[in-house]
């Protein structure tokens, strides 16, 4: 599995008890995930009844988490310039991942937060943070995982490459992303599901990983061979076409 192996005292731990999107205690069992089944870092992955969003009980905490892997591929061109459409052409960005904090000064016309509510203490809260650094009418784009695509379906029991315990805390679906953000007092502008066929050969890595399979297969998944990688394509595409793609994107408005 993704994530390293840590002993009780190199990392606290926190019981979670009520979902961070809306603080209901009434959630599911979806399984066990962390270095490995049983050790002292091991984590259940909760699945909140009420807004669905996906949190590992106990989870790490502490400042001192590592920056999870980016998803840089999503800051093309082309996907900057639509996102920030109708902005001014000297526009002030501001891009923010899990390893960054939050400026007190704003001023901003496009945020982007890359990651960050996965492993935010209260994502609600780092949206309210966010909004408070825009200009009127100013935007956020939320950039993430999403619990509710067709690799998670299969994955999410364990393996699903979201997981990169124990930095990440917690994984949305589009309606607990809409809760979060609704909580936070911004409009939305539009929530939907991008491509990321990486998800696909990353979980399946983990699968193999944790039955044992041989490394150089493994490698094979996560390196650059082409067939794996137009099967993940395929797959990812389908799923995509279905509104179940493996990444979250929101467009969010300061009112």
């Amino acid at each position: 599995m993704d994530g390293s192996r840590l002993s009780p005292v190199d990392r606290s731990f926190t019981l979670m008890l009520r979902c961070p999107i809306c603080a209901s205690d009434e959630a599911d069992t979806l399984g066990v995930t962390g270095s490995d089944v049983g050790s002292p870092d091991a984590t259940v992955i909760m699945r909140c009844e009420d807004c669905s969003a996906v949190y590992l009980s106990p989870r790490a905490s502490g400042p001192d988490r590592s920056p999870l892997a980016s998803v840089d591929t999503l800051f093309s061109r082309s996907r900057l310039r639509r996102w920030s459409r109708g902005l001014p052409a000297s526009a002030k960005t501001l891009r923010v991942t899990p390893a960054d904090r939050i400026p007190e000064s704003g001023g901003y016309d496009l945020i982007l937060l890359s990651r960050s509510l996965e492993s935010a203490d209260d994502p609600s809260a780092l949206l309210r943070q966010a909004a408070g650094l825009l200009v009127p009418g100013g935007r956020v784009v939320v950039i993430g995982g999403n619990a509710a695509s067709s690799c998670f379906a299969l994955f999410g029991g364990r393996h699903w490459s979201g997981y990169q315990f124990p930095q990440t805390r917690q994984q949305l679906t589009p309606a607990a992303l809409h809760r979060a953000c609704t909580n936070a007092g911004l409009r939305i502008i539009k929530i939907a599901t991008e491509s990321g066929a990486e998800a696909w050969l990353h979980s399946t890595a983990n699968w193999l990983h944790d039955w044992n399979v041989g490394p150089a297969l493994v490698h094979l998944l996560t390196g650059r061979w082409l067939l794996p990688q137009a099967v993940a394509a395929l797959l990812e595409g389908l799923a995509a076409a279905r509104g179940r793609g493996s990444l979250l994107v929101a467009q969010l408005e300061r009112p």
